[in-house]
């Protein structure tokens, strides 16, 4: 599983402009700590009891106008579930990390300045639609590493500021068609998605038009090739209003006759620019009747095979 690119930097910002911890001593909350107005608990000690009563004392020891965290991190600890209850009256101002632990449900309210949520490695086997409610400034989503086998429909629809959304490395066999949109949301404004390492075989039909302007699509080792007798590949019609776009097609199994010339007409006719990723595939060059349509429908366009 890849972290999405520029969390690091992203959430390394935070810790440079943050205050210290009013009213919250350390040894009042350990095994977790307090820095920087965020709070980190870390280490097999940290179960469920434990944060909850953690946070509650912080909840308890601020007076009302210091009721805002910076930040929750939680790493490598014993903590299983993420409710709205464990919060009190504490507003988690900017990020929640949530890294390698054994959390199985994730429920976080209403924060609606929250901008990160990294949720990696953990034992996700699926997400409420609810989770994102209440987190309209939602810019970074990381999901990768969990057992999500699928979402329910529209998940995504009301996240209208998300920009980047990792899945990769779950157990994802499908996707609904309404995956990103909703009755009346239907323009999000993710630029990159990663799909990577699931277990796809099957994509809807023109299941990436709500998106404005997507810049990289990782589809990268999934079963893509394996749908492909019930349902044709093809992309362009949803890919049609933005370009160039990345889109990552590595090892899904595909064989020269899974390339048509329905694959990319629309992007053909259209004349669009597309970076294409067909490694690890098998491909031969007899597929390059296909593809060297693309190449010469727009010269910006790149095709890898090997």
């Amino acid at each position: 599983m890849n972290p999405l690119k520029g969390l690091v930097v992203f959430s390394a910002l935070f810790v440079s402009v943050l205050a210290d911890c009013p009213n919250v001593k350390d040894a009042d909350i350990a095994p977790c700590v307090c820095l920087t107005n965020q709070i980190r608990c870390e280490g097999p000690t940290v179960t469920d009891d434990v944060l909850k009563a953690v946070l509650a004392k912080v909840d308890k020891a601020r007076p009302k106008y210091l009721k805002e965290l910076e930040g929750l991190e939680l790493y490598n600890t014993k903590v299983t579930k993420i409710t709205t209850e464990i919060f009190g009256n504490l507003v988690l101002k900017t990020y929640i990390k949530l890294n390698n632990n054994p959390i199985t449900s994730l429920s976080l309210g209403n924060f609606p300045d929250l901008v990160l949520l990294d949720a990696a490695n953990n034992k996700l086997s699926t997400v409420a639609s609810s989770l994102f409610f209440g987190l309209k400034s939602l810019r970074y989503v990381n999901l990768g590493g969990n057992e999500i086998v699928d979402f329910p429909k529209d998940t995504f629809a009301l996240s209208d500021n998300l920009q980047r959304l990792d899945l990769s490395g779950n157990k994802i066999k499908r996707l609904n068609s309404d995956q990103f949109s909703s009755e009346y949301h239907n323009n999000i404004e993710l630029t990159d998605i990663d799909l990577s390492n699931n277990e796809l075989t099957y994509l809807p039909e023109n299941i990436f038009w709500p998106l404005r302007r997507p810049q990289r699509i990782n589809l990268a080792n999934n079963k893509l090739s394996a749908g492909l007798e019930v349902n044709s590949l093809s992309f362009g019609e949803d890919l049609i209003q933005f370009e160039p776009i990345k889109l990552i097609l590595s090892n899904n199994g595909f064989k020269d006759s899974d390339l048509t010339d329905t694959t990319f007409a629309p992007i053909v006719r259209q004349k669009l620019a597309i970076d294409l990723d067909l490694t690890d595939n098998a491909l031969t060059d007899k597929s390059d009747v296909v593809l060297n349509k693309l190449l010469k429908a727009n010269s910006r366009s790149v095709v890898t095979k090997k």
